[in-house]
């Protein structure tokens, strides 16, 4: 889907679509350089990878004594993985199947240097990790200066028994709850950090 929306775009109009996004994500965010892989988008035999560096000043949340990281996961705003289960999970059982268009899948990795600058990490999420037709996986590492954050939505199955309905929003339940975890530092961290990401939808 993206990649022949890109097509569509010249140069400069493709990185105007990401700015956007990333504005919705995070306003007054600023898209530094931007990579998309291949250079020829026509090559359907690479897969389109999206590498974006940017300027994210309102992700720390501050206390008086602690502060929160709030991961900036671009993955939630790209890839039809993440919406294409919206409004048809409401009924809390189904007496026929859930029946989808297709499969699909976003990977996300977030790398944040923290260039000195962070405190003490007081907790990190722990990692989530979802098995079935909706794969979820999720993990937060700190290696020194260097903190990364994988993130993975995929459908993997274009129908659901009533059955696996039922399991099916109960993953679903726990993908959310996954997504509301942050990252909880000492104070004044993140001061001078540089974020940046690698997208594979």
């Amino acid at each position: 889907m993206y990649r022949q929306t890109l097509l569509r775009y010249k140069k400069d109009a493709r990185r105007k679509f990401f700015e956007r996004q990333l504005g919705m994500l995070a306003p007054g965010a600023e898209l530094l350089d931007i990579e998309i892989i291949p250079e020829n988008l026509q090559d359907t035999t690479v897969p389109l990878e999206v590498k974006l560096v940017a300027n994210m000043p309102d992700t720390i949340l501050e206390g008086s004594a602690r502060c929160e990281f709030a991961a900036p996961l671009v993955s939630k705003c790209f890839g039809s993985a993440n919406w294409m289960l919206e409004g048809k999970t409401s009924l809390e059982r189904r007496k026929y199947p859930l029946v989808l268009s297709s499969t699909a899948m976003v990977d996300e990795t977030l790398t944040v240097r923290l260039n000195g600058e962070a405190g003490k990490t007081i907790k990190l999420p722990e990692d989530v990790a979802i098995e079935g037709g909706l794969e979820y996986r999720r993990s937060f590492v700190r290696e020194g200066d260097t903190m990364t954050v994988k993130r993975l939505v995929a459908v993997n199955a274009v129908e659901f028994s009533p059955e696996e309905y039922v399991t099916l929003r109960e993953d679903l339940k726990k993908m959310e709850a996954a997504g509301r975890k942050n990252l909880v530092f000492t104070r004044d961290a993140f001061s001078n950090a540089d974020i940046r990401w690698f997208l594979d939808s």
